[in-house]
């Protein structure tokens, strides 16, 4: 990429995510939290070596497993809980939202969240600014979801050319996170 489509992506990036931080929240993971998403990563890719999409993606599987499971651990501290699947097995076993009615997707400060084109569960979306803080920015449903994506967001010609995911940019549309648990608790009651 050249200077300008830098350029450019960095005042869209402050435009679509930075101003809206101050509804963000901060969450800190101590060292034994980044201790066991470390081993739990390294378990991962190597069970999974033999999966052909892990094959084909495996040049940013560390660090994209990271960030995700380092996001899933500060929803769960957020949320008073210690329930992050750190179970190893084929992927086809782990393909359902990880907070059972709501997924999370996360992703590293100055990238924007690869979601699915057309998703059908509301995403709690967290950016990852370094190993021990992340922000928690807020709950997307599937309507803002599916409203809100461009593959201008999409950094990986890979992930364009598999055409199955997009990146999300609605960040002054998400729910705010004070809000997430009782998004969460009302999705499971039906109330």
């Amino acid at each position: 990429m050249g200077p300008l489509v830098m350029q450019a992506l960095e005042y869209n990036y402050r435009f679509y995510v930075e101003q809206y931080m101050d509804t963000f929240i901060k969450v800190k993971l101590n060292h034994d939290d980044l201790l066991r998403a470390d081993k739990f990563v390294k378990e991962k890719i190597t069970a999974k070596a033999t999966e052909s999409h892990h094959i084909v993606d495996g040049s940013q599987e560390y660090k994209r497993s990271y960030t995700g499971v380092l996001g899933e651990m500060a929803v769960n501290k957020f949320l008073g809980s210690d329930s992050v699947d750190l179970t190893v097995g084929p992927s086809s076993n782990y393909s359902v939202p990880d907070l059972g009615s709501c997924g999370i997707k996360s992703v590293e400060w100055g990238k924007y969240p690869l979601i699915l084109k057309v998703s059908r569960y509301p995403e709690i979306i967290v950016l990852k600014h370094n190993d021990d803080t992340l922000y928690i920015c807020g709950i997307a449903t599937p309507l803002i979801l599916n409203t809100f994506q461009s593959l201008d967001c999409v950094l990986s010609p890979n992930v364009i050319r598999r055409g199955e995911k997009t990146g999300f940019y609605g960040f002054d549309k998400l729910i705010s996170p004070i809000k997430i648990k009782y998004v969460l608790e009302s999705s499971i009651t039906g109330r």
